[in-house]
This record gives C-alpha cells, structure tokens and sequence, in this order.
C-alpha cells in the first residue's frame, strides 16, 4: 500500500470516527420527551386515574388493581398450611439445631449468584465465628462431603415437592 493510500484511508476511518462522535453528541443534545423523568427512563405521568400511581411523595407505594374474578386472591402466592404465620421470621428455639439441608437451602435462596458447596462451608464456618452462641456453631466442623450429601437431600425433596 502506498503512502497516499495510507494517508486516505488513516483519512477516512478519522472521518467515520469524528462523524459518530458528532451523532452521538446530537443525540445526547436532543430534546427529551416531557414525560420522561431525567434519568430513569420512566413517564413522569402515568395517566389522569389517581389510583394507577405507582407511589407516593414520601416513598410509599400504592397498590391498585382487583381480586381474581370470584372476589378470592390468589391462591398461589398464600403460604402453605404447614407453615403457621408466626413460624415465619421467628428465631430457632435455643438447643433446636435446623437441619443441614434447611440451612443451605436459605443460603441458596438469599444468594444472588451459584454457591459452590466450598463457598457454602465458608459461610457455615463464619457464622459459626460470628456469634458462638448460634445454632450455627452446630455446622463449624463440618465437612465439605456433608455439605454434598446435604445438597442431594435438598435436591431430592424440592424435586419431591414440586417446589422447583
């Protein structure tokens, strides 16, 4: 390749390149939409009816909408009748150690990402140091083989279940 060859064609790539900095400085110029909060993407009015806000000035959200049809709610987002309402949120009675499936299963659950079962005894054993005076203290010297066994346990009573 000759050296004009090279010039023009060094030429045309500034060209391309400073003719979509210019598109793109444009469209950042551009007049928004006046609907369109700054930012967010989101309208800024959702329609004349009061109850289809999605929140409130100070943060709350409000629900709008109906029951199904018959006036019942949906029987799919209530709690089985095997756990009792109070059940929920409460502590571990003292000397009550939770099995070992139960726990890596709230492990998985609240975790944003794949746990391995060695990152799985990671957090056992830290929890265990964190506070002593835990049911957690029950899994400080297990073994990653347990954790495995533990994982088919939960494996096979999801499955079981219906739950996955």
């Amino acid at each position: 390749m000759s050296k004009n060859q090279k010039s023009r064609k060094k030429r045309t790539s500034e060209e391309n390149l400073s003719k979509e900095k210019t598109e793109a400085i444009q469209a950042e110029d551009a007049p928004r939409d006046p609907e369109m909060h700054e930012g967010d993407g989101l309208p800024e009015k959702m329609g004349s009816n009061e109850e289809a806000r999605m929140g409130d000035s100070d943060g709350s959200i409000k629900v709008s909408g109906e029951l199904s049809g018959d006036g019942e709610s949906d029987p799919s987002h209530e709690l089985p009748e095997a756990v009792p309402a109070d059940a929920l949120g409460a502590d571990v009675p003292e000397g009550v150690v939770p099995r070992l499936a139960h726990v890596i299963e709230a492990i998985l659950f609240a975790s944003q990402k794949a746990v391995s079962p060695k990152e799985l005894l990671t957090h056992l054993k830290s929890a265990a140091i964190a506070d002593p005076n835990s049911a957690a203290t029950s899994f400080a010297r297990i073994r990653e083989s347990e954790i495995q066994e533990a994982l088919q346990e939960l494996q096979a009573e999801v499955a079981a279940s219906g739950r996955a």
